[in-house]
């Protein structure tokens, strides 16, 4: 019947089981129907039956449903007016009774409602400008819930009571009321003119109320106003007006161009226009109506300067300068300047005579007073120039003049000084000497005093000299003189006090330059002249690396009295070759030579001295087979007939069920930690490839590794090598193996193989010192060709393949100038080098593959002296492991000797004092002497002062006067052919010492001090007495037990006692007719000191002393510094002093010098050395 219904009826219910029963709402013709009767968010649930004829069906279709759809609620009203609150309504917008609506706040429930009421909430207490979260949520049975979101921001108080603290130049400080409680910071926004837009000038942090705006222009009106700034809200307060000022602009005035002055201007200003205007001073007004008058505008950007042109030379201006804007003007400031004043160019002296001097120039000044001709007069006597004095006042535009009072033979200085009321020009100088007619303008005797005293009024006083007068002179010193004059008032008066003063002797000139202090005699009056005043002048030298005492005084001179002239002699040097420093060859020596070996084994680098006293390299790797094992629980391993390569000592061993070991012992004779080593087993797994019985490796019995069991990659086919476990995880890395007694390393099985067959097939074991893997070729134990037939491995070595060793460095009393290193080895090849050095070890003179090595070092600037044995190792016993690198170089004695050069040296000292004290000490430290002359010649003709320096006996002199008499002495009361210096003494206290009856035993450093010995017993307090129960030799320093007395035969004493280092040298021609000498120098610290200190006296000592005594006619001046040659049978020797009176000098004269003179030397000169040690 389908397509013959002429209508439906629709019929729906609120619940499933639609029937004829339920609701009809719908009577449609056609297949379709809108049911439009519903409410929101409702579920109903359809059925139709159709009508035919009028005739419904008997029942109903299937069933549908259908939910309609439900709106999401609104919020009827959003308040946030209310400060730090929001007020919100909210309710459905659905017509379905049924269902609830809820209110969250920031996820909370705040209200709700059973039906389709309306809900609300006002929340309270919040923060200024923050944004909250409110959701209403509507729902029903049957189609859920819809929500709704408002985020709201609440009001932002806005800064109020904003005032203005402060207006400057480029900025605005503000001061507002904080009302917010949530700020995160205030923005302080401008605007130029107060009109258009704000940008923000600056900020100031939450709760401030003070701030700035800043960057702003000058003098440029502005609108500013203060905004507070949340993340979410802004409030900005009201707008007040301001003007910012123009900064004060100080002007820099430059008058460095003719005519001109330049206006720098200050870069402060960033906005208008800067005005700069000029006047002469003195004048009332800023307008045309200003002498000099003018000004100058120029915009802020529109350079650096402005230069006012065409003024008056050397003229005083006034300038000032201010910034100005169309809204603001700063405040003038002055500043006074005076044009550049040029002097008088181009100076020239156009004639000369005896008495005047012609001077031309050109004049440059436009404007000038006047001109003043100065000049100044060379003192001959002072070796300076005098005060200048005004000669001449010439009017402006003046280009000549004529000096004519100049004085024959005279030095003249001269300059023009063009002057207006503010400034004053020098003219560039002239130097000219007038000539000479002919005769001295100081008249001066040929025989006899002349001397002369300048007054401070310049006036010169020639007093007479009376007998009796007497010049002073000594070696290292300032010289003087003593003049006797008639008595009067005038020489007592305080104005003549270090007045500048001349002395002549019988015409010639004495280096006297002062008067010192006048002396009041009975009948007459003694005044005191010295020279040298300018020694007398303070100093300071640091001194560094060696530098020759020449030279330094060459410098000091230099430096601090340029004024003297100077004659400083290169010293006369002697060399002395093969001096020894260092001998080695013995076990003591031995450890005393090197730096690094401090015991015969047991030292931090590879190397020790063997009981035969011998020096070689210690191994830094230990190589046995494990046929030689020291202990083991292994079978004799079987290669397969595979097998790769041979086996050491043509052994294999086997390790296959757990508890198979092998262990080695290694002692190392040299510091090594167990973290320092690296230990490798030689191995091979066999028969099958990845089968292998895990492995556990110990080192005293504390597993440090393991090897697991059954690793791919391990099997027959590997060829035995050298396999490495140094990873180690010892409980003890810092221990040192190289103390305390040998150390045991064991290999273990510690888990047998899934295969029962596996087994480790184990032949050697090596540990090295990692640290010197590099010199180890591992390589050379692996592979076919590594064994021999007789089963000895090639390597790796087990020595390094070289060691340097430095020695100790040993300090002279004079310069080493070159060196050599004599040793006595068992072999020189491979990487033996010698070497030595004379500044620290920086660098050397070298040499390889020999018994000896020697040169002069390139920098002889030095004191010091030591040297360098590089060790090699060497192949060694070819039926021992390992055939390469198997044995060490031996060194069995070595002699380490320096070229002394005697040339006097500074090092490391500081001088202070007047440059006299400090001349006196250099020479009275390295004998040497210096003494002041008068030098004709000096300073261009005018004379002066000349300090000769040399040392004695190394310059020559004669002289022209009569010898009145002689004494010549040959001293042979002390010639010395051998000579002890005791140097530092120490006290030594609980000395076990072992006596033999009638044997002398030494101790101490060579010499004991009488008196200072206690001898006891090691076992109780008997405390033995000298020459009943022991002897003592003090000059040896040796001790015995006395037969008979307390002390038995091979007994050990405890000693104390006080020792001194003996030193001693001896001619290598001494024959027993020369003397001995003993002297003490307890600033020799060292044995190396005492040793030189005998050798250079028995050098200075060992000729007998010359010396005599000459008398000489008082008609010729002798100098000091000069070994003395007269006509007279006495050899020409070193001037030890002069004594004068008026008509006789006598000359004491020596070749040497004495005793007592060398020993003090030579106590200097250690001195010097100890303290540098």
């Amino acid at each position: 019947m389908a397509g013959a219904e002429n209508e439906y009826y629709v019929y729906r219910d609120d619940t499933p089981g639609v029937s004829k029963s339920s609701t009809r709402v719908g009577t449609p013709s056609s297949t379709g129907f809108n049911d439009y009767g519903t409410l929101d968010g409702k579920t109903y649930y359809y059925a139709v039956a159709s009508v035919t004829q009028g005739t419904e069906s008997d029942g109903v279709s299937n069933e549908a449903s259908a939910t309609t759809d439900l709106p999401a609620p609104s919020f009827d009203t959003v308040d946030t007016v209310t400060p730090r609150e929001i007020a919100v309504t909210a309710s459905p917008d659905d017509d379905n009774p049924g269902g609830s609506v809820e209110l969250d706040f920031e996820g909370s429930q705040v209200d709700s409602s059973n039906s389709d009421g309306s809900v609300s909430h006002t929340a309270t207490g919040l923060l200024d400008g923050e944004e909250y979260t409110f959701t209403v949520t509507r729902s029903t049975p049957d189609a859920g819930s819809k929500s709704t979101q408002t985020t709201p921001v609440t009001a932002l108080p806005t800064p109020d009571g904003v005032t203005v603290d402060a207006i400057g130049d480029t900025g605005v400080d503000l001061l507002w009321n904080d009302n917010s409680n949530n700020e995160t910071e205030y923005q302080i926004e401008a605007r130029k003119d107060n009109s258009g837009s704000f940008s923000q000038a600056g900020s100031a942090p939450s709760d401030a109320e003070t701030g700035a705006a800043t960057g702003l222009l000058n003098g440029q009106p502005y609108g500013v106003r203060v905004v507070a700034v949340t993340d979410h809200a802004e409030s900005a307060s009201g707008i007040i007006s301001v003007t910012t000022t123009v900064p004060t602009l100080a002007p820099g005035l430059d008058n460095g161009v003719l005519d001109e002055v330049r206006v720098n201007f200050p870069g402060s200003l960033n906005n208008g226009d800067r005005r700069a205007q000029i006047r002469r001073s003195g004048e009332s007004s800023w307008d045309n109506g200003a002498a000099g008058f003018d000004e100058t505008v120029v915009p802020h950007d529109g350079g650096g300067d402005a230069i006012f042109s065409g003024l008056l030379d050397g003229e005083e201006y006034e300038v000032r300068l201010r910034g100005e804007t169309a809204d603001a003007t700063g405040a003038w400031t002055r500043s006074l300047i005076v044009t550049r004043f040029p002097g008088a160019a181009d100076l020239n002296v156009d004639s000369v005579t005896d008495t005047s001097v012609g001077l031309t120039w050109n004049e440059n000044a436009d404007n000038e007073d006047g001109q003043l001709v100065v000049r100044e007069q060379y003192n001959t006597a002072r070796g300076d120039w005098d005060s200048e004095r005004v000669i001449g006042n010439l009017g402006p535009n003046v280009e000549t003049y004529t000096d004519d009072t100049a004085q024959p033979d005279t030095q003249y200085r001269y300059r023009i000084r063009a002057y207006t009321e503010y400034a004053e020009a020098d003219s560039d100088t002239r130097t000219v000497r007038t000539p000479a007619i002919g005769f001295s303008r100081t008249r001066v005797p040929a025989s006899g005093w002349h001397v002369e005293i300048d007054t401070p009024d310049g006036d010169t006083l020639r007093p007479t000299v009376l007998e009796g007068s007497t010049p002073k002179r000594s070696l290292n010193d300032v010289p003087r003189v003593e003049v006797a004059v008639p008595e009067a008032d005038r020489w007592l008066d305080d104005d003549l006090q270090r007045a500048p003063m001349r002395v002549w002797k019988d015409g010639d000139r004495l280096p006297i330059e002062r008067f010192e202090k006048p002396v009041r005699k009975p009948d007459r009056i003694v005044l005191h002249g010295r020279g040298g005043i300018k020694l007398d002048r303070d100093m300071v030298r640091d001194v560094g690396p060696v530098i020759d005492v020449d030279t330094l005084v060459r410098e000091i001179l230099d430096d601090e009295v340029p004024e003297y002239a100077k004659t400083v002699d290169d010293p006369n040097n002697n060399l002395r070759d093969d001096a020894r420093f260092l001998t080695g060859n013995n076990i003591i020596g031995f450890l005393d030579a090197f730096t690094d070996i401090d015991e015969q084994f047991g030292n931090n680098l590879p190397v020790v001295v063997d009981t035969d006293g011998h020096t070689r390299l210690a191994q830094v790797a230990w190589m046995e087979s494990a046929k030689n094992a020291t202990d083991k629980n292994a079978f004799l391993g079987e290669a397969p007939e595979d097998s790769v390569g041979k086996y050491m000592d043509n052994e294999t061993y086997s390790l296959q069920s757990v508890g198979d070991y092998i262990e080695w012992s290694f002692d190392p004779d040299y510091s090594v930690t167990i973290a320092d080593l690296d230990i490798r087993v030689r191995s091979r797994s066999v028969p099958t490839e990845g089968s292998n019985p895990g492995l556990s490796f110990k080192l005293n019995g504390d597993e440090v590794n393991t090897y697991p069991v059954d690793i791919p990659g391990t099997g027959p086919d590997a060829e035995a090598g050298w396999r490495s476990f140094s990873s180690f995880d010892a409980s003890n890395p810092d221990e040192d193996v190289g103390q305390g007694g040998s150390t045991d390393f064991r290999v273990e099985v510690a888990e047998e193989s899934a295969d029962s067959d596996a087994r480790w097939l184990i032949d050697g074991f090596v540990v090295s010192d990692e640290r010197y893997d590099a010199d180890l070729n591992y390589q050379l134990g692996n592979g076919e060709d590594a064994i021999n037939d007789d089963g000895i491995i090639e390597g790796p070595q087990i020595y390094p393949e070289s060691l340097a060793l430095e020695t100790v460095e040993r300090s002279a009393i004079e310069q080493v100038v070159a060196g050599r290193l004599d040793v006595e080895m068992n072999a020189t090849g491979g990487a033996q080098a010698l070497a030595v050095s004379n500044d620290g070890g920086t660098t050397w003179v070298s040499a390889s593959n020999t018994d000896s090595v020697s040169g002069a070092f390139a920098d002889g600037d030095s004191t010091r002296i030591r040297g360098r044995v590089t060790l090699s190792r060497r192949d060694g016993d070819q039926s021992t492991h390992p055939r390469t690198g198997g044995a060490s170089q031996e060194l069995s004695s070595l002699d380490l000797y320096a070229t002394l050069d005697d040339t006097p040296f500074e090092q490391n000292a500081s001088h202070t004092g007047t440059v006299l004290e400090v001349l006196q000490t250099l020479a009275d430290t390295h004998y040497s002497i210096f003494e002041l002359r008068w030098d004709p010649d000096a300073n261009g003709g005018d004379g002066g002062i000349s300090i000769e320096w040399t040392q004695p006996g190394q310059r020559e002199a004669s002289t022209s006067a009569a010898v009145l008499d002689y004494q010549t002495e040959v001293d042979s009361e002390t010639i010395v052919e051998a000579a002890y210096v005791y140097g530092r003494s120490r006290r030594v206290r609980d000395q076990e010492v072992t006596l033999d009856v009638g044997a002398y035993v030494g101790v101490g450093d060579g010499y004991l001090q009488p008196g200072t010995e206690r001898v006891a017993s090691t076992s109780d307090d008997t405390v033995y007495v000298a020459g009943e129960d022991y002897e003592i030799r003090s000059v040896d320093g040796t001790i015995t037990a006395t037969e008979g007395g307390a002390i038995d035969d091979g007994e050990t004493v405890v000693m104390d006692y006080e020792t001194r280092l003996v030193g001693y040298y001896e001619l290598p021609s001494a024959d027993g007719s020369g003397d001995t000498i003993r002297e003490t120098i307890g600033s020799a610290t060292t044995q190396n000191l005492a040793n030189q200190a005998a050798q250079t006296l028995v050098k200075e000592l060992s000729e007998p002393q010359r010396s005599a005594t000459i008398t000489l006619d008082r008609t010729a001046d002798i100098g000091l510094v000069g070994a003395l040659d007269v006509d007279a049978p006495v050899d020409a020797e070193i001037v030890r002093g002069i004594e004068a009176d008026e008509r006789k000098q006598e000359v004491r004269t020596g070749s040497r010098l004495s005793g007592g003179e060398a020993i003090d030397d030579i106590r200097r000169r250690v001195k010097a050395v100890a303290k540098r040690l």
